[in-house]
């Protein structure tokens, strides 16, 4: 799953079903809100969509939606 696909900053993403664009803003580590020391790592990006605005997606459901089709990716290269 995803071992292909990196996703980076400003990279822009759009929902074949909403019709809606998106632009990655950030990426951090979710795992930091849990109170007792985590095994794992719970990558999380913040999403700007023009529709919706501010969004948080797990990078796993994002690499999830572009291999399945509902997300289209944009790389900012």
């Amino acid at each position: 799953m995803g071992a292909l696909i990196k996703l980076a900053i400003g990279d822009i993403v759009y929902d074949t079903q909403l019709s809606d664009v998106g632009v990655l803003l950030r990426r951090k580590n979710g795992s930091t809100t849990i109170s007792y020391e985590s095994l794992f790592e719970l990558w999380v990006w913040d999403i700007f969509w023009i529709s919706e605005g501010y969004s948080l997606y797990t990078e796993s459901g994002l690499l999830n939606m572009i291999e399945e089709g509902r997300l289209i990716l944009f790389r900012n290269t």
